[in-house]
């Protein structure tokens, strides 16, 4: 018996939420898209491009790697107006404002920065 096309894909969402597959939607611009398509290309030189959903994944992985090291870097410096090693409360340092305080200066560190921009 043949299975619908509505059939296949509902037990296609099972398997995806047994092995906790989450679909993201993502809004490109035209040159953002184009971006990716040379990016995932260009990193697989003499072979087809990345799967954009691999290379996406690969790029989390990659900058994840690159926060947890910049933690570590982090957690050698220290807020200079009430000691507390950085990155500090996450809520909030109570000196956060104080030119002194690392929060106010330090927190930049982690942002992604886009270099030329």
């Amino acid at each position: 018996m043949k299975t619908s096309d509505a059939e296949r894909k509902r037990a296609q969402r099972l398997r995806d939420k047994e092995r906790g597959l989450t679909e993201l939607r993502v809004k490109l611009e035209p040159e953002e898209l184009g971006m990716l398509n040379d990016s995932a290309a260009g990193r697989r030189l003499f072979r087809s491009p990345y799967d954009l959903n691999e290379y996406i994944a690969l790029l989390i992985r990659e900058d994840h790697a690159r926060l947890k090291r910049q933690l570590v870097q982090l957690q050698t410096q220290h807020c200079k107006k009430c000691g507390a090693m950085a990155p500090g409360d996450l809520s909030g340092c109570v000196c956060a404002g104080d030119y002194q305080c690392w929060q106010t200066r330090g927190r930049n560190k982690l942002l992604i920065k886009i270099k030329g921009l």
